[in-house]
């Protein structure tokens, strides 16, 4: 086919698109004092609305300002002298909480009390449900009433002394002045000899509330303290009845019985080692006399029974028979007698050194028999201390728990007597340094400057919006936000034509021939030449990224403005959705391209001249739609109509990114001119539309801004700012 450009011009053109772009110039950013004028320039119509706004909301408010009369009282709250002479307060006890008296100070019972006595609740002043609604009020119920609906008459809902408590407080004033003991206590009302009585009165019914509410509490502690007095007195004297049973159950009555106790066992004791040690004795004579040769020796030393006598005897006749024996022979009848009569006496000794032997083993037994029982007095006895030794274990115990008891009487009793000394003792000492007296003059600001200073905020808020809706904004207002876009050829800026009653665009165009809009369509004319090496291209495809961007004007724009240069010119209505060139023209819907598309129609009867421009144009005819490759070879069959006419066909297609069918006619077209509202696309919008474009056609895409306002383009710091200048707007004449 033939568009007016070979595949290897378009392929040329391609690959110097696709070569390395040529680096940045670095260049120093101007200092543009006059960007914030500008921007206020800009906005002034939203600083004007939200000044007003602002203004009219802030002024009922104000105006309903009352100016009041303050007074204040100076108070010294101490800790009594007399309380730091009593023996029984401590450190912590001596000093008085500042914070906690401010605290009493506000409280809900003075301020129902204070007003009580002054009546706060039947004026207006202090109780909102007495006071005449303004006109906002009203305003402002009647809107409620609209859209939550209900009775907005009525009184507002809750305790009306609630109310009046909340606006005594706002008029009150508590504060600790500095970091001493004196509080400042001021009150504000429009009276101003009840401005001063409020504080003094306040004063007076705290100090009375005060003692009031420590009476109390001392009464209550008094009635607690006796209660527990009398459960400890019954406790200590339960201890005291348990000590004595336990005395008479275990014999502890008297000190000594432990005592005697371990003197029994250490009689016994010692009774047992002098049995022992004669039981040993025993046992060491009874061992020698049993010894055969040693039997006449112990004899001589046994000093018992006659035992004495019989050895005196013996030896007294053992001498009379030595002697005799020394006069006379062995059977002397006397030697024989005196004989005989030893032998009785050493039969009579050993008789007795039996007896003696038999003694001994007696006393042996009997000091057994009596070890034994000595042992048994002292397992009794040793049992005995033992069992006193765990009674008096046992009795400590119960004398501690008396003790505790006790004790914890005595801390009572002590509790009660301080506590009869505190109720004695006055809670503080307030001492009035300066009572409030009757103000003279009013206090607060006057209206007019409240007026003027919610003027100044309105402002400032007023330009805060306007900078932040500024920050927001992200639509592209000139090529400058397009710098570094690869692929785009700018062409121009067109703007806004008013729409002054005219019936259609070549009314519109006619009524003003010399005005900004026509010459800058022949600009945009001019720039698709040099896009194209001088020459009109032969086709061209006017698209936009989003629908409403003004694309329909500029194709109709452009085909009048050749027409009018003597140029054959066919306008294709490309969009079938929303097209809308036959409503520009004031002709007929269909037959138009759809129906030719569809095989419905042939081309010779879609085809419309217009008489009054000299634009041929085919209307986007009734909406159905046929297959893709259809389209391309109906497409293609109306470009070499065109051709073989000489005729240059502008083809008016859809969004970019909303249809194929656009991609379809501008991979047929020599140009695509891609049309961008002024303010209302986002750079990131333009930068898909071109990207899809350059996929398709391979071509650069000429760009062009379409709705500009002259008047707000001149207020933005671009380059291209100054071709909408005040002087240049009015070069133009506004109609023939």
């Amino acid at each position: 086919m033939t568009t007016g450009m070979t595949h290897i011009e378009k392929l040329s053109r391609s690959l110097a698109r696709q070569a390395p772009p040529a680096p940045a110039q670095v260049r120093d950013d101007e200092l543009d004092l006059m960007a914030f004028p500008r921007l206020l320039r800009r906005r002034l119509g939203l600083i004007a609305m939200v000044c007003t706004v602002a203004i009219l909301v802030a002024l009922p408010p104000i105006l309903s300002i009352e100016r009041g009369y303050h007074a204040e009282s100076r108070l010294l709250i101490q800790k009594p002298l007399t309380s730091t002479l009593t023996a029984v307060q401590t450190e912590k006890s001596n000093q008085l909480d500042l914070s906690t008296e401010v605290e009493r100070l506000s409280a809900r019972t003075i301020a129902e009390r204070v007003i009580e006595r002054f009546n706060l609740a039947e004026l207006p002043e202090f109780n909102p449900t007495l006071r005449e609604k303004s006109a906002m009020n009203r305003l402002l119920n009647s809107v409620r009433h609209s859209i939550l609906g209900g009775d907005t008459s009525t009184a507002p809902t809750g305790d009306t002394m609630d109310l009046v408590v909340s606006e005594f407080f706002d008029a009150l004033s508590i504060r600790r002045d500095g970091l001493s003991d004196v509080i400042e206590i001021g009150f504000t009302s429009l009276d101003p000899e009840l401005a001063a009585q409020v504080p003094n009165a306040l004063i007076r019914i705290y100090i009375d509330e005060r003692e009031e509410k420590l009476q109390g509490q001392v009464r209550i502690a008094r009635e607690w303290l006796v209660a527990r007095i009398e459960e400890q007195r019954g406790r200590v004297s339960k201890a005291h009845q348990a000590i004595k049973e336990f005395r008479e159950a275990t014999g502890l009555v008297s000190t000594d019985a432990p005592a005697d106790a371990l003197h029994t066992i250490s009689a016994l004791s010692e009774r047992r080692a002098e049995i022992n040690r004669s039981r040993a004795e025993l046992a060491a004579t009874l061992s020698g006399l049993g010894a055969a040769d040693k039997k006449a020796d112990e004899i001589q030393i046994i000093d018992w029974g006659a035992m004495p006598d019989l050895r005196r005897d013996l030896q007294l006749q053992q001498r009379d028979l030595a002697k005799l024996l020394d006069i006379y022979g062995n059977n002397y009848g006397q030697v024989v007698q005196t004989r005989s009569r030893i032998h009785e006496i050493e039969a009579a000794i050993d008789k007795e050194f039996d007896r003696y032997m038999q003694t001994l083993r007696i006393r042996i037994v009997a000091l057994d028999r009596e070890e034994t029982a000595v042992l048994a007095g002292l397992e009794s006895a040793r049992n005995t201390v033992s069992r006193l030794n765990m009674a008096e274990s046992e009795l400590a115990g119960l004398l501690r728990t008396a003790e505790m008891e006790q004790a914890g009487l005595d801390k009572l009793e002590q509790q009660r007597r301080i506590l009869e000394n505190q109720a004695e003792l006055p809670v503080a000492e307030a001492e009035i340094l300066s009572p409030a007296s009757v103000p003279i003059l009013p206090q607060g600001r006057s209206r007019m400057l409240y007026l003027i200073g919610a003027m100044v905020a309105a402002v400032c808020v007023a330009v805060t919006m306007a900078c932040i809706r500024e920050m927001l904004d992200r639509g592209v207002r000139s090529f400058q936000h397009l710098e570094g876009l690869a692929g785009i050829v700018p062409v121009g800026m067109i703007p806004i034509l008013p729409k002054r009653g005219a019936p259609n665009l070549p009314d519109l165009v006619r009524r003003q021939p010399g005005g900004m809009f026509a010459d800058a369509v022949r600009g945009l004319t001019l720039s698709l030449e040099r896009t194209c090496g001088g020459s009109v291209p032969r086709s061209l495809v006017v698209t936009s990224a989003l629908p409403g961007e003004g694309k329909s004007w500029i194709a109709a724009a452009l085909a009048m403005e050749l027409a009018a240069a003597g140029r054959r010119v066919l306008l294709v209505d490309g969009d079938l959705r929303h097209g809308k060139v036959h409503s520009l023209f004031q002709g007929a819907e269909q037959p138009g391209l759809a129906d030719f598309l569809c095989g419905q129609s042939d081309l010779a009867e879609v085809i419309r001249h217009d008489e009054s421009s000299g634009v041929d144009y085919i209307p986007r005819g009734s909406l159905s739609f046929a297959p893709l490759h259809d389209q391309q070879r109906q497409a293609y069959k109306i470009i070499q109509r065109a051709h073989k006419n000489d005729q240059i066909i502008i083809f008016d297609t859809a969004p970019i990114l909303a249809t194929a069918e656009t991609a379809l006619l501008a991979g047929l077209s020599e140009r695509t001119l891609l049309v961008i509202r002024w303010g209302g696309t986002h750079r990131r919008i333009i930068d898909l539309a071109v990207h899809k474009l350059l996929a398709t056609t391979g071509d650069d895409v000429a760009i062009t801004f379409n709705m500009v306002d002259p008047q707000r383009h001149a207020l933005y710091g671009f380059k291209d700012a100054g071709l909408f200048m005040g002087v240049l707007r009015k070069y133009f004449p506004e109609s023939t």
